[in-house]
């Protein structure tokens, strides 16, 4: 019997395609952009599950779907077990207080019209929560939650820095007293320095609130920071998945691979020796995938099978799911990993 928390999100084939039309009054659709193509993947209460992948792969049409920003082609949402999908406006609202999104661009997601206490208290007057007095001492709790001084409140977004603005975006989240935040590269427009403090930030709200993340990256370093379960995406599919040391120590498939082996060592010695994984190409069209394994086109170790079949997503041997045609059921990839190791024996990613 498992011990492991009950999953709070669910994700099953869930396939979001955009439609690209031609023609000035009747348009018509001429092409599918297969942005997330049947994808399944959960994230258990109290948990941060990363999502990786270069830019263009889906995740933020991913995140965008979750929090019914789109709408799914196809596939099923699950929310503490009830289908989200298809909800009418008002089970819509109500769906917004379990699950709320922090935006990339902390420059662009704030309303530069409203002050920052008006921005932060959005949620609760939506949803109705207190009175106005309430709601004041609300989202001075929330400021200070989120390391800001509780009179800032009164002030405008341009007024802050960018590190600053997306812990007020973080506090707006947090306003309704979500259960599931899908943060959508949050840290990728900040500083170095200010990317720690925002990591840390989050790792203790995480556990001091019970929390569920959903949170997508391109830097494998935040992700091994902050998540204790990665999914590596690749055109619309996942590659990878499962406990983030052994994905970023062992990685099983070629792309999972071939990013880590991108990711440069801070010793230049160890830089200097390692072994690079090629990464041939641009990434491939997503109104006309590839057939078979969508990574073939650019995977060095690619045969005949992975142009005709495509390789289903399976569990090996240590828990982790990888889909690739070469890799063994007892956890061995088919090419050996060369990761580098700093001399405390930590991989370089982290």
């Amino acid at each position: 019997m498992s011990n492991s928390p009950p999953s709070l999100l669910e994700i099953e084939q869930l396939k979001t395609f955009y439609y690209l039309r031609a023609g000035t009054l009747l348009q018509r659709k001429v092409a599918e952009v297969h942005a997330v193509d049947g994808v399944s993947l959960s994230v258990r209460a109290g948990e941060a599950l990363g999502l990786v992948g270069e830019s263009g792969c889906g995740k933020t049409t991913l995140a965008r779907t979750v929090v019914q920003l789109i709408p799914p082609t196809a596939g099923e949402i699950r929310i503490g077990g009830r289908d989200v999908t298809g909800l009418n406006r008002a089970e819509k609202r109500e769906f917004r207080r379990t699950v709320q999104m922090v935006f990339q661009d902390p420059y662009d997601s704030l309303d530069a019209r409203m002050k920052v206490g008006d921005i932060i208290a959005e949620g609760l007057v939506i949803h109705q929560l207190g009175g106005r007095a309430e709601r004041r001492e609300r989202v001075a709790q929330l400021l200070a939650q989120v390391q800001l001084d509780p009179d800032m409140a009164s002030r405008y977004p341009r007024e802050f820095s960018g590190g600053q603005r997306q812990r007020i975006s973080i506090a707006r989240a947090l306003a309704v007293e979500p259960k599931l935040i899908v943060l959508d590269e949050p840290v990728s427009a900040l500083d170095v320095s200010i990317q720690a403090q925002i990591v840390n930030l989050l790792e203790d709200l995480r556990r001091d609130r019970d929390l569920s993340f959903l949170f997508i990256s391109h830097d494998l370093a935040v992700v091994r920071q902050l998540c204790g379960r990665v999914a590596v995406m690749y055109l619309g599919k996942i590659m990878e998945l499962g406990d983030t040391e052994r994905v970023t120590f062992v990685p099983l498939h070629p792309y999972t691979q071939a990013l880590l082996s991108a990711v440069p060592a801070p010793d230049p010695e160890v830089e200097h020796r390692r072994r690079r994984v090629p990464l041939r190409g641009d990434l491939p069209s997503a109104v006309t995938p590839p057939p078979g394994c969508r990574f073939h086109t650019r995977c060095p170790i690619a045969q005949d099978i992975c142009r005709r079949s495509e390789p289903p997503l399976r569990r090996v041997s240590d828990g982790r799911e990888v889909a690739c045609h070469f890799v063994g059921e007892d956890a061995t990839g088919p090419v050996p990993p060369q990761l580098p190791a700093t001399e405390s024996g930590t991989s370089a990613v982290g």
